[in-house]
């Protein structure tokens, strides 16, 4: 018996079998012989009204809207959503790469440039002949000190191959302190190389404790200072006058009183 179709417009539409037109005008016959009145082929059914169809429609766009992640509507940076795509809380993930990033490193091992996310990746040169269409990794080209150089080719049909920068193998981000406590710019090997003049005296002056040497371990913090000494809280709990006078005075810049 052959098979139908629904094709969802009210018409059910026989498949299966190659039908080829008899004499009479309402019948057709099929490839074994059979005949089937044209009534057969055609079910006819009430159509679906307009404007049901179109409210399905708009709820079956809504709901494919709303499975989707945040990036596909362009709420989130290309890097960030195929970071999180794979993440089991796709919307926590975004919200904790809006943060601070975290620091891991300010320079990568020699030949490596940096990719981002504590990343490195090596800086190789790949050859073609004179003319060929190979181009420079455009996240590395003109950054750093990175070059590749022609070299000749005896071989080949002008004697001189062009060197085109392209990225290799990956190794974490390292620290030094020759070098700006943050991290460096994508393509770069360093933060030595994009750093401000009198970075190291700002660093210094950002590390130094504005407050007394008696509270520097406690991160300037009168209360943590308290905590951790009982006999102290004890006499401010006690005088509390002389205690905000002490606090006054301990929590101060030495260097701009």
């Amino acid at each position: 018996m052959p098979r139908h179709a629904n094709h969802g417009f009210g018409v059910r539409l026989w498949v299966g079998v190659r039908l080829t037109k008899t004499h009479g005008p309402s019948r057709f016959r099929a490839a074994d012989g059979g005949q089937w009145p044209r009534r057969d082929l055609l079910e006819v059914r009430p159509p679906v009204p307009v404007d049901t169809m179109i409210r399905t429609t708009l709820v079956l766009i809504g709901l494919a809207a709303a499975s989707l992640p945040a990036a596909a509507a362009g709420e989130v940076a290309p890097e960030v959503h195929n970071l999180c795509l794979q993440a089991a809380d796709y919307r926590g993930c975004v919200e904790a790469q809006a943060g601070t990033p975290e620091y891991l490193g300010n320079k990568c091992p020699k030949q490596y440039a940096y990719m981002g996310a504590g990343n490195c990746q090596q800086v190789v040169c790949s050859y073609t002949g004179i003319g060929g269409g190979d181009r420079h990794n455009p996240i590395i080209a003109g950054k750093s000190t990175w070059k590749c150089g022609n070299r000749i080719n005896w071989w080949s049909y002008a004697g001189i191959d062009k060197g085109h920068l392209k990225l290799g193998a990956i190794a974490p981000v390292q620290q030094t302190d020759d070098c700006p406590s943050v991290e460096p710019e994508i393509g770069w090997n360093s933060s030595c190389e994009n750093a401000k003049p009198g970075w190291r005296a700002a660093e210094a002056e950002a590390k130094r404790p504005k407050c007394s040497k008696r509270l520097a371990p406690f991160e300037c913090d009168w209360n943590a200072y308290l905590e951790a000494n009982p006999g102290m809280k004890a006499w401010a709990e006690a005088n509390p006058g002389a205690a905000e006078q002490q606090r006054i005075k301990l929590t101060a810049d030495p260097l701009k009183n």
